[in-house]
């Protein structure tokens, strides 16, 4: 079993970009994405996609967030699909 913990950050620059927005602004998958790049703080909607895949990548069983929002773990329950489960 592996168990992760993640500290997601607080969302000091919400701009009201849906997940699938982000999921339709994704370049080609043979490309560097342009947010690995980036060096300073990054809103949510930037960080979220690659949040999701790096966890759901490693394999994980379990995780846990520090610092998330209500709206922060509602879009990863939306990127990790209907097969995981969420306890506040």
């Amino acid at each position: 079993m592996r168990i992760v913990t993640w500290n997601l950050r607080f969302d000091s620059m919400p701009n009201n970009i849906t997940v699938q927005q982000s999921l339709d602004s994704l370049q080609d998958s043979l490309l560097q994405p342009t947010f690995l790049a980036l060096t300073t703080e990054q809103p949510w909607s930037t960080r979220r996609i690659q949040v999701a895949e790096k966890l759901l990548s490693s394999g994980i069983s379990l995780a846990s967030f520090q610092e998330a929002l209500v709206r922060q773990v509602q879009d990863l329950a939306e990127l990790f699909g209907p097969e995981w489960s969420w306890v506040s």
